[in-house]
């Protein structure tokens, strides 16, 4: 194998392995957002609640404790650095669904990077092959 041969070839393997994180990091994205999507939803089902309703709220690790709903109007919001405020219902929400839109623009960027890496990729193993091609008919 010539060098140029050789150096296409660690430049493959380097652009798969960084491919694969790529779509591993948009997995856990689409993850997030899913479960973002399911806050939103549970934020609207919870302000249609009536006042005194048991519910069970979850204490961590699959374990949770009855309790009853006292306030249908706002909910207690983790803002970073444990840190927790008092948000109103639409208040939370509109928080919530901002954060889905920078969720949603920074899946279609990483997307959009990811197609570009692939196509270079595809480019790359062609080179590969007409090297090796190339190779092959002068020995």
């Amino acid at each position: 194998m010539n060098d140029q041969i050789k150096q296409k070839y660690m430049e493959l393997q380097i652009l798969s392995e960084e491919i694969n994180q790529i779509e591993t990091y948009i997995k856990n994205l689409q993850n997030q957002l899913i479960e973002l999507t399911g806050v939103g939803e549970a934020l609207i089902e919870f302000s249609n609640s009536n006042k005194g309703k048991s519910l069970l709220a979850p204490l961590g690790a699959g374990l949770f404790v009855k309790s009853q709903i006292q306030d249908t109007n706002s909910v207690l919001m983790n803002i970073g650095s444990n840190t927790v405020i008092k948000k109103s219902i639409p208040g939370a929400k509109k928080i919530i669904d901002e954060q889905l839109t920078k969720l949603n623009k920074l899946i279609e960027n990483i997307q959009s990077n990811n197609l570009k890496a692939n196509q270079y990729k595809n480019n790359l193993i062609h080179e590969l092959q007409h090297l090796q091609g190339t190779c092959t008919n002068e020995h």
